[in-house]
């Protein structure tokens, strides 16, 4: 997977024009009751339902999210599965010679002749087998009769980068090995003022995405400003105040840079460990106690923010964490506080 590759490429043709699945879980997101504690003037989360994640899985779109996403949007289906045809002994990975050897007895004492319609076990290794790919994926794309702000747009960034994904990270199955790549859509928010949408969140998630014992989890956060007609990054959301050792004093010694990133491993630092225990977790740093550089894949919904943290292991699902709007409200951009959240 090279989700830098897609989203440059996807960017590039947005901007001539004019970042484990989050699955649906038990969590209530409306009646759901936070308790707080103050740590100077940051706003500390002390519900561990919300902050963390359950077994890497949750959700924090109600029904209203989703009803409101279905009145502008619909989910279009691309079929890029392939069929091919090819000879056995190459598709295998055998040459003829070495077909020939690992099989002729099986062929003699199984009966392959008449199994296979074929007379030697020359000709079973050079028979021609077809071989599938399943390559389905299901992405969201604005509805034909509904006219919103950066609706070609939109459509033309969900279809380049579906294209992109297919050329540049799916391939071809084996007759060792099947390979399948479904793709599927996960709300996260949606905004809209005077009937027109504010923008879009959401996993695009591939699983299975791989072959044999090799299928893997592919997955894309996707933020979309449909004011601007372009993608939303972290600086957009997040952004560094002139005052920050004022919100966040523990950082006043911190010597090195401070970035959206850092202020983020700080909130999280302090949701786990406690301002009186910082850096108690050895993921939140790196050597010297500098906060982990975060890769700031998000989501963005009314309620608040989901980061990935990164996994140990590559293609093992995302590591959501979420953060209401309250404990980052200090560090929000003016596009949040105007677009997304309202105080």
């Amino acid at each position: 997977m090279n989700k830098t590759i897609i989203f440059a490429l996807v960017v590039i043709i947005s901007c001539g024009g004019s970042d484990v699945p989050i699955e649906e879980s038990a969590i209530n997101t409306e009646t759901t009751t936070t308790t707080f504690i103050q740590s100077t003037s940051t706003t500390i989360s002390k519900n561990k339902d919300e902050f963390y994640t359950t077994g890497g899985v949750v959700t924090f779109t109600n029904e209203e999210i989703k009803d409101t996403f279905s009145e502008f949007f619909e989910l279009k289906i691309k079929d890029a599965s392939v069929v091919s045809n090819e000879i056995f002994h190459e598709t295998a990975g055998f040459d003829l010679d070495d077909c020939i050897e690992v099989f002729k007895d099986d062929f003699a004492n199984k009966d392959w002749s008449e199994e296979y319609g074929v007379n030697s076990i020359d000709e079973w290794c050079k028979r021609t087998v077809t071989l599938e790919t399943e390559k389905i994926f299901e992405y969201p794309v604005v509805k034909e009769n509904i006219s919103i702000s950066c609706k070609s747009e939109f459509n033309l960034y969900m279809e380049t980068f579906i294209e992109t994904y297919i050329r540049e990270d799916t391939f071809e199955r084996t007759w060792n090995n099947d390979s399948f790549f479904n793709g599927s859509t996960k709300l996260f928010g949606i905004g809209v003022v005077n009937n027109d949408v504010t923008y879009l969140s959401f996993v695009f998630d591939v699983f299975p995405a791989g072959q044999g014992a090799y299928i893997f989890n592919d997955w894309f956060e996707i933020n979309y400003d449909f004011t601007t007609c372009s993608p939303i990054f972290f600086e957009d959301i997040i952004e560094i105040p002139e005052n920050y050792i004022n919100i966040f004093p523990q950082l006043e010694n911190y010597s090195f840079e401070v970035t959206e990133a850092t202020l983020i491993a700080h909130i999280f630092d302090l949701n786990i460990c406690g301002e009186d225990n910082l850096f108690c977790k050895p993921f939140l740093y790196l050597d010297e106690f500098e906060y982990y550089p975060y890769p700031l894949d998000f989501l963005i919904n009314e309620r608040g923010l989901i980061v990935n943290l990164g996994n140990y292991f590559v293609h093992r699902g995302p590591n959501y964490r979420f953060l209401k709007w309250e404990e980052v409200e200090s560090i929000s951009s003016e596009y949040v506080l105007s677009t997304v959240y309202y105080p």
